[in-house]
């Protein structure tokens, strides 16, 4: 995470010296299945990612209603052996109107960890529809528009036996 903070400062800092204006829209967290490991790290998992959201919301973004796309993998023998920290995503996301929980379940699987590439695509599109359903929420009544107002999803950018052929 403070690796990821560094490098994200690092490209604003960057963007906006050459003149650009930088504004978050969302930040996707996929993860939490290395924290089904053991008991502890389970059971702590759910406060400790609360600390994350809020602190990059508030120290990093400046921006304490930014979009947080969750997820983990709920088929992964870890989080199968440990559900809390499954549960923690979607208490995390039941408590915050700006915080959606997005579902893994039923992609198609390379190995016990890693998606195929019809998997990660579909994980893709499911991101993304959560991504529209949040900041269409978030706009009700505005008359903001977001970048997903004016985007459409039309299939995957992977061409390889077994992906998800484009939809049109």
């Amino acid at each position: 995470y403070y690796s990821m903070v560094l490098n994200l400062k690092t490209a604003i800092k960057k963007l906006e010296e050459t003149g650009h204006t930088v504004n978050m829209q969302g930040f996707i967290w996929i993860q939490g299945e290395s924290d089904a490991l053991d008991d502890k790290t389970a059971n702590e998992y759910e406060k400790n990612l609360s600390k994350l959201i809020m602190h990059l919301r508030t120290e990093v973004v400046k921006q304490d209603d930014l979009t947080v796309i969750l997820g983990v993998d709920e088929q992964h023998y870890l989080v199968v052996e440990r559900p809390i920290v499954l549960e923690a995503h979607k208490k995390i996301a039941q408590r915050d109107t700006n915080i959606i929980y997005t579902t893994m379940y039923g992609l198609p699987k390379a190995d016990k960890t890693h998606l195929t590439p019809s998997g990660l695509i579909e994980n893709g599109h499911r991101i993304y529809s959560a991504y529209k359903i949040a900041s269409n929420t978030m706009l009700s009544g505005s008359k903001k528009s977001t970048f997903a107002d004016h985007s459409e999803y039309v299939g995957g950018a992977v061409d390889e036996p077994g992906s998800v052929s484009p939809v049109s």
